[in-house]
Parts: C-alpha cells; structure tokens; sequence
C-alpha cells in the first residue's frame, strides 16, 4: 500500500477506483487471515486497540495525503512556495469557476465534463479532500 499511497497527492483517482481497490484489498486479507467472505469489513478497518486489524481504507488515505500535500504547501517554510502554492490553486479554481459556468450551459445538469477537469487540477482536488470531509485546516 504504501507504493499506491506515495502517488495519491498529485494521481487523480475517481471514488469508484478507490471503492474497487478497497473491495480488492478488504477480500485479499479476509483470504489471507482465512476469515468468511461474510466477515464485516468494519473489523479489518478498526484499530488493533480495538480488537480490529488495522487496515485504513484506500480511500481514507488517499482523502488523508492529498489533505496533507495541500497543507504542506500553505504551511512551507519558502515564501516563494506558499506564494505559487496559493496562486496555483487560486486559478486552478477560477478556471474550473468559469468552465463550470460554460459546461453548465452546455450540458445542463450533468457534471461528468467539469469532473473530468479535476484530474488536471492539483491543488483543487485537494483542496476538494479537506472539503469532503469536512477537514478544519488550521
């Protein structure tokens, strides 16, 4: 896992690849500790002090290192990093503002066009994973 997780920060990954290698990882250990596949997922995913094992979802850890990126890059002891940091996300977002405003024009009520824009932007989908669950960054 670690492999996968060094790429998560900057590799755009849609929520149906990450519930798939979840899915993959969660049976691969119930075949590996020899469990039922009617084993619930919830005890591979609590903590070892909770008399789980201790496998975090993929999806948590993707969310948790692109969280963790975007606040590295805010926080960077180099002025100048904060600076292009800031001015990266800063246009990442008004150029997918107004692409939003033209798709939805365009298409009406689908978002698959504008969804498919966030793999090119960085810093907005991380900033997206502190949103999406509701992260206070401080």
């Amino acid at each position: 896992m670690p492999s996968i997780a060094n790429a998560f920060p900057i590799t755009p990954c849609n929520p149906d690849r990450l519930n798939d290698w979840d899915k993959k990882i969660g049976s691969l250990i119930k075949h590996k500790y020899k469990f039922m596949n009617s084993t619930p997922t919830a005890m591979i995913r609590e903590n070892k002090d909770d008399f789980g094992l201790g496998c975090h979802s993929i999806s948590v850890e993707y969310h948790r290192q692109n969280a963790e990126a975007l606040i590295h890059s805010m926080n960077h002891n180099s002025h100048r990093h904060k600076y292009i940091t800031e001015k990266m996300l800063r246009s990442q977002i008004a150029l997918l503002r107004q692409k939003a405003f033209d798709l939805q024009a365009q298409h009406r009520e689908s978002s698959i066009p504008l969804r498919r824009l966030l793999g090119f932007n960085m810093r907005v989908r991380q900033l997206l994973s502190i949103k999406l669950f509701n992260t206070c960054v401080i």
